[in-house]
């Protein structure tokens, strides 16, 4: 298992937008989305890592694309956690990459999240181990 270094937890903004962190992994890396949601009574902050690509025909979900004729603002709701593909429509819960809706049928694949100390590690290659740190 890779970690990566994808920043300090202090760069994401509690319910802000999921943030694009594939600049942080090679170029043939899969895409994928960091998420921080409001930390539980514990200490940890609470972080997600899934793919930013939809498993419906590609398009991309965060960044934008020239080809798919969308922009890099993110369709994103942080009281549902989802966020919608511009393309056609697609729902995905970032927390679990699960679809909330369709025309998508598979779920975004997720990558694990560790926090040591003040950073936030990412694995290189998705798992089915749950999303959330």
């Amino acid at each position: 298992m890779t970690m990566v270094n994808v920043g300090k937890v202090a760069s994401f903004v509690v319910n802000g937008p999921p943030v694009d962190i594939s600049d942080k992994f090679a170029a043939t890396a899969p895409k994928r989305m960091l998420t921080r949601f409001p930390d539980s009574a514990g200490p940890a902050p609470q972080l997600s890592a899934v793919s930013s690509i939809c498993t419906h025909v590609g398009c991309p979900i965060l960044t934008g694309s020239v080809q798919w004729n969308t922009t890099n603002q993110p369709i994103y709701d942080p009281t549902t956690k989802v966020i919608t593909c511009p393309c056609h429509g697609s729902q995905f819960n970032v927390q679990t990459g699960a679809v909330v809706r369709g025309p998508a049928q598979f779920s975004l694949p997720t990558f694990n999240v560790q926090v040591q100390g003040s950073d936030v590690y990412v694995e290189s290659d998705p798992s089915a181990a749950p999303a959330v740190v």
